[in-house]
């Protein structure tokens, strides 16, 4: 690759990026923006924030954070393919079993979210769902138009499988004695 091939593909990069990042934000009340890389947006479903019981550690989330936020999907760009895919991760928690029962919960049925293998739910940090390619590989970097357009159709979808979740989330959370918010509602 010659150097001015790498200074144009790092150029597709940082406005694609930044696109992505301006589609996250310009939906506020169905993704919240959580941080970006110069390959990758992180944000979370807000209707997470509001499901999740607050197990996440701070160590691991960062001061400050949400201890709701321990479930989040990012795009990324692999340079190699010239492709962008949208994945989950998963963060530490106070509380491992109740971590594991939702995560059983979510990767369940019909759901949609998959760990990448069954062990990895009792992982630390895990993939939440498979690679899921928003545009295919190619030969060179696709339009960032089209990258847009493909990302806010994978959002659409992926938007379903939250809703999705946070039902079966509030279903499991039946059983919760009187007066409690949220599965393990304590805050800790």
């Amino acid at each position: 690759m010659s150097e001015n091939d790498d200074i144009r593909r790092r150029q597709f990069v940082v406005e694609t990026i930044n696109a992505l990042e301006g589609l996250i934000r310009e939906q506020p009340g169905v993704w919240m923006f959580c941080g970006r890389t110069d390959t990758r947006v992180d944000f979370t479903a807000t209707a997470w924030l509001k499901a999740l019981p607050p197990i996440g550690i701070e160590k691991e989330l960062g001061i400050g954070v949400n201890p709701r936020l321990w479930i989040w999907f990012g795009v990324e760009y692999l340079s190699t393919y010239y492709r962008f895919n949208l994945f989950g991760w998963v963060a530490p928690a106070t509380d491992a079993s109740l971590r594991r029962k939702i995560l059983e919960r979510l990767t369940y049925g019909d759901l949609g979210f998959q760990p990448t293998t069954a062990k990895q739910v009792d992982h630390k940090w895990c993939r939440f769902t498979r690679s899921t390619p928003v545009t295919q590989t190619a030969k060179s970097e696709p339009a960032i138009s089209d990258v847009i357009a493909a990302t806010r159709k994978a959002l659409a979808e992926l938007s379903v499988r939250v809703e999705k979740g946070v039902a079966a989330i509030n279903e499991m959370s039946l059983s919760r004695p009187r007066g409690s918010d949220a599965i393990g509602s304590a805050e800790r």
